[in-house]
């Protein structure tokens, strides 16, 4: 039967109250031999049959003959061994001969370059040695400097000392308070102070230079040491 055909026969049974859709399947044809069992297959006749041959021994099998005997030849010894040629434990011409100057050593050998020779100048001292530069000779020794054994001019008589006339002192006016004095590149020069009638001029360090002290119309000028420099008003 072929699945086609069974198929169809399933589809007619059905598998139940219900019976299932009948589908046509088309007719399919098998290979030739398809599901056909090979030839002898299963056939116990020729169960536990030992094919042909099975188990013999091939030709000449365990045959000894000639066993141990070597081959023809074996042990022989090849033609011409042992003999030697001619020129067989001969050395080689001009073995053992050393060659051309072999020996002999090099031209100057064994002689030293300038050996015993003393170089240009040994022994001799160099130029100036053992004289002592300047020794013994001590310039200008002994001999009396300028102007000695000459008795001394007189100093000349001092210049004429003359009358310095006093520095004459700027009289600042009586301004009441501080006034403070620059120059006319705006640096600080001092300051003048007057407090009642005595005004006292400062430097840029703030010491007192000069004292002014007014009596009336007269006015008296003090040095920094409290000494009088000038007067003014009712003469000097």
């Amino acid at each position: 039967m072929t699945i086609a055909a069974a198929l169809i026969a399933l589809g007619l049974a059905g598998t139940g109250p219900v019976a299932l859709p009948v589908l046509p399947v088309q007719g399919r044809v098998d290979p030739q031999g398809y599901g056909v069992a090979p030839s002898g297959y299963g056939d116990p006749q020729t169960y536990g049959q030992k094919p042909d041959g099975y188990g013999a021994q091939p030709q000449g099998y365990g045959d000894r003959s000639g066993y141990g005997t070597p081959p023809a030849g074996y042990g022989a010894q090849p033609q011409g061994y042992g003999r030697s040629d001619s020129g067989y434990g001969k050395a080689p011409e001009g073995y053992g001969v050393p060659p051309a100057g072999y020996g002999a050593p090099p031209a100057g050998y064994g002689a030293a370059p300038g050996y015993g020779a003393t170089p240009k100048g040994y022994g001799r001292a160099p130029t100036g040695y053992g004289a002592a530069p300047g020794y013994g000779a001590a310039p200008g020794y002994g001999v009396a400097p300028p102007g000695y054994g000459t008795p001394p001019k007189p100093p000349p008589p001092p210049p004429k000392a003359v009358a310095k006339r006093p520095e004459t002192v700027k009289i600042p006016p009586a301004t009441p308070g501080v006034t403070y004095r620059y120059d006319e590149a705006g640096r600080f020069l001092g300051a003048l102070e007057t407090i009642d009638n005595t005004t006292r001029e400062y430097n840029a360090s703030g010491q007192v230079v000069h004292t002014f002290v007014r009596d009336g119309r007269r006015i008296v000028v003090f040095d920094a040491d409290g000494k009088v420099v000038q007067r003014a008003g009712g003469g000097r």
